[in-house]
């Protein structure tokens, strides 16, 4: 069996040439561009959950939340560490 690659995409940088970069490396480009973003997505949806559910999952809720955050941080952190072409 092939050992797993990484899917690799051509997304177009600055001269409208392709450069490859994969799916993960532009998630994280993009979190490191628009975090703020983000986190008022986060909220919104976890608002609308709360709303859905009467608040009967608030905890559960807030748990996701928060750790979508951490994730969304970390990633984001590291696409504004990634070296640009």
């Amino acid at each position: 069996m092939a050992p797993h690659t990484r899917h690799r995409t051509s997304v177009p940088d600055e001269t409208g040439r392709g450069n490859p970069m994969s799916i993960m490396d532009k998630m994280k480009d993009l979190l490191g561009k628009h975090g703020d973003k983000v986190d008022k997505v986060v909220e919104k949806a976890g608002d609308v959950v709360d709303q859905k559910t009467g608040g009967k999952y608030a905890d559960k809720v807030d748990k996701a939340q928060e750790q979508a955050r951490r994730t969304a941080d970390k990633w984001g952190e590291e696409g504004r560490q990634q070296p640009r072409p």
